[in-house]
């Protein structure tokens, strides 16, 4: 019991220390500090990670030039969360917790949860998928207080995702963040809430990583959000990249915008105002209003899918497709995208 106990906190404390270490790291000194892990790891599995990005910065792989653009953009505080919450937390310390879970319930448990925050929202988008439901609803603070805290508990899971809604509209969430300073929260937005003050309260916390809607250009998402919507997104995302917040961008493939949002004038664009994820979904008719004709046709599902794959492993990406990280519904969820839609960069490099 003694020893276990005295493992786990030497666990807790390499791995907050090395957190600390590669997260104030310079670009220059990444791979130097991942081949240290690497020799000192006693796992397997932590070596073989470790050798995998000493790769990937080595290499000037797409996800290596991202891991210096973290270690360059984001404030101090939003780098060690991502490295301590997402690499030591919710991989290299979870473990027991999770081996735990898998042998009483016989399978794995998830590596993110997600929960609709609240019904309520302040925008009215056309084909919204929440807009069916009530108005004025929040998912009570003490349940979900709970449910975060049994899912690290008995699930190792430190990923939470928040949609709605509008998360933004729930001010008491920022205590929740800060209680729970061990994970790291993905907040699905529409942006317009998000002000220089906001922008401030995320960076003290340190583990908010908002992901703002657009719908490609000006024209685009204003016609889909409303007036002004556009202008208001950019602006938010001004205010993140000033405090060093992690953010990204969230696109929803519809009929109109394929074309603009696969193309890589779309992401340099984001990459631009500081954007270092990207998330792309497709339009699914339900929620508000239904509309058949918003819906992708598969020749565009195919554009789609052939985007994403026209440059394999490996290969030269471009200048858009090197400096972002974006996940898609048909990649992977341990999978990092390094651009556009037609380049996926999962972490498996041949070493």
């Amino acid at each position: 019991m003694v020893l276990n106990a005295t493992g786990r906190y030497a666990k807790a404390t390499f791995a907050y220390v090395a957190a600390k270490l590669i997260a104030n790291a310079s670009p220059e000194s990444l791979s130097r500090l991942w081949l240290l892990f690497e020799k000192v790891s006693s796992h397997p599995a932590d070596k073989v990670q470790a050798r995998r990005f000493r790769w990937l910065v080595e290499q000037d792989h797409p996800f290596g030039r991202w891991l210096k653009r973290v270690s360059t953009e984001l404030n101090p505080k939003s780098r060690e969360s991502l490295i301590q919450n997402l690499y030591g937390n919710a991989w290299f310390l979870s473990r027991s917790a999770r081996r735990r879970f898998q042998r009483t319930h016989g399978f794995a448990p998830p590596y993110l949860v997600v929960f609709d925050v609240t019904a309520r929202c302040n925008l009215r988008c056309e084909g919204c998928w929440a807009g069916m439901y009530g108005r004025n609803e929040d998912l009570p603070y003490q349940l979900l207080d709970r449910a975060i805290t049994e899912a690290k508990h008995e699930m190792g899971v430190h990923f939470f995702v928040f949609s709605g809604g509008e998360p933004t509209l729930r001010k008491d969430l920022y205590d929740l963040y800060r209680a729970h300073a061990d994970s790291h929260f993905q907040i699905y937005t529409n942006g317009t809430l998000i002000d220089a003050e906001m922008a401030a309260q995320f960076a003290d916390c340190g583990n908010v990583m908002p992901m703002l809607s657009v719908e490609g250009d000006a024209v685009l998402t204003d016609n889909r959000r409303g007036s002004g919507v556009h202008d208001l997104v950019m602006s938010a995302m001004d205010d993140l990249r000033r405090e060093g917040v992690l953010f990204g961008f969230s696109v929803t493939a519809v009929k109109s915008n394929v074309d603009v949002i696969m193309s890589d004038e779309f992401v340099e664009r984001l990459i631009e105002r500081g954007c270092l994820y990207g998330g792309y979904f497709q339009y699914i008719p339900i929620g508000r209003n239904p509309n058949l004709d918003l819906m992708v046709t598969a020749e565009q599902r195919e554009v789609m899918r052939v985007r994403r794959n026209d440059t394999g492993w490996g290969r030269q990406c471009s200048r858009a497709r090197s400096r972002i990280a974006a996940s898609t519904e048909w990649g992977a969820a341990q999978h990092r995208r390094s651009g556009a839609l037609n380049q996926l960069c999962g972490l498996r490099p041949t070493v």
